[in-house]
């Protein structure tokens, strides 16, 4: 019997890194922010931003998540809304609508080896 893991426990560990990481060097060399100012609206530490920023250490589903047709414009729309005010946080829940609602999630799964029938999507999304 298999058993099913939640969607966003695999966005919270293996997805999410990837994005923190991109969004940081986004905000910080496009929107001038500094790596407190990025570090505390993505709720990660300012030196996982500075390692972002110098390339020192890379998420290990780096290439592969961000390698997804599609999933580059969300993270474009999301820095647009950080660009024009109207995030000031990332929202991982907003990240994983839309992942559903672009039809990106099943590519993302399969881009950080996680079987598709294990998982389970919890909530409403």
């Amino acid at each position: 019997m298999v058993s099913l893991k939640a969607f966003c426990m695999v966005l919270n560990r293996k997805i999410m890194p990837v994005i923190k990481s991109y969004l940081a060097v986004r905000l910080v060399k496009e929107l001038g922010f500094t790596q407190l100012e990025a570090a505390r609206a993505l709720g990660m530490k300012q030196s996982a931003v500075n390692y972002a920023l110098t390339g020192k250490r890379k998420p290990k589903y780096y290439e592969s998540v961000l390698g997804i047709p599609g999933l580059k414009n969300l993270l474009d729309d999301t820095v647009e809304d950080f660009r024009k005010g109207r995030v000031r946080n990332l929202d991982q829940c907003s990240i994983c609508r839309s992942l559903f609602s672009r039809g990106l999630y099943k590519e993302v799964l399969n881009a950080v080896d996680e079987p598709i029938e294990e998982i389970s999507r919890v909530g409403r999304l």
